[in-house]
């Protein structure tokens, strides 16, 4: 029989959910942005820089939160506010006029 980690519930539940997000997007991100007509080189860039700072950021900011245990629930209400504060406002399409200065820059 498998036991589950009730306390780790939380946690697995988010990456599972995070990275099944990813999974249909990423293959696809090359693509969508040769559509945008953002340059191979941009693109590689993206590609390659990406995972790097995942890889750093990920294990500096638990090291950051282990070291500062005291403030563990203000960062976490924080990255809360954040994230809420990204799927409460409001979206709309970017207009083709409003994406001349990316195609001009690169």
């Amino acid at each position: 029989m498998v036991k589950i980690n009730k306390e780790r519930v939380l946690i697995k539940l988010h990456y599972f959910l995070f990275l099944a997000a990813l999974g249909p997007i990423l293959p696809f991100l090359n693509v969508i942005g040769k559509q945008l007509q953002i340059s191979e080189m941009v693109m590689g860039l993206i590609n390659a820089v990406l995972p790097l700072l995942v890889l750093v950021a990920k294990p500096s900011f638990g090291l950051l939160i282990d070291l500062l245990h005291k403030l563990r629930k203000l960062l976490f209400m924080l990255i809360v506010f954040r994230y809420s504060s990204l799927v409460l406002s409001p979206w709309r399409p970017i207009k083709s006029d409003q994406l001349n200065w990316l195609r001009n820059y690169f």
